[in-house]
């Protein structure tokens, strides 16, 4: 497969990083996390399937966490795992991984989904949270897993990009 050229949304910036951490406590997103993760607490990470346009998460209390992108922001919602369609168009642990063309910036990249799935399968949820850049999925153990849109530079549509 060849790179996928792609870039990332402009994100704010601050002077410090007080400016920075009270900028990331008020997202408006911020209590949907939480909530969210209130329900999700200590159930144990499954399994997961992904497109470039959206991951389902499953938890062993029989809820998916549903992430996509809608132009360039990163939306998601918690979801009965019966209600939710898999499409033949996603991906599962054992599938290539994507390379990623950072348009100059950084090179290419590869974005390795199986292996992010793959080494998290059984572990317990921790929290979520949400920042500009992001949704941060925090599981016992392993270090975090951050979904984020960038964009496609072949024809400005937003993908998602995980590590």
């Amino acid at each position: 497969m060849e790179p996928i050229r792609v870039k990332l949304f402009p994100i704010a910036s601050f002077e410090t990083p007080e400016g920075a951490i009270a900028h990331a406590e008020s997202h408006s997103q911020l209590a949907d996390a939480r909530t969210d993760a209130a329900h999700l607490k200590d159930a144990v990470f499954v399994d997961a399937c992904w497109n470039l346009f959206e991951w389902i998460l499953r938890f062993d209390c029989e809820t998916s966490l549903c992430v996509w992108v809608d132009k360039s922001k990163l939306c998601w919602q918690l979801k009965p795992s019966e209600s939710v369609p898999i499409e033949d168009d996603y991906q599962r642990v054992g599938a290539t991984p994507v390379v990623f063309d950072w348009s100059g910036a950084v090179g290419l990249s590869e974005m390795d989904c199986s292996s992010l799935v793959s080494r998290r399968r059984g572990a317990r949820f921790k929290d979520l949270f949400v920042a500009d850049y992001g949704l941060l999925i925090y599981l016992y153990g392993h270090l975090i897993l951050q979904l984020s849109p960038i964009e496609r530079l072949s024809d400005g549509r937003s993908i998602m990009y995980a590590c």
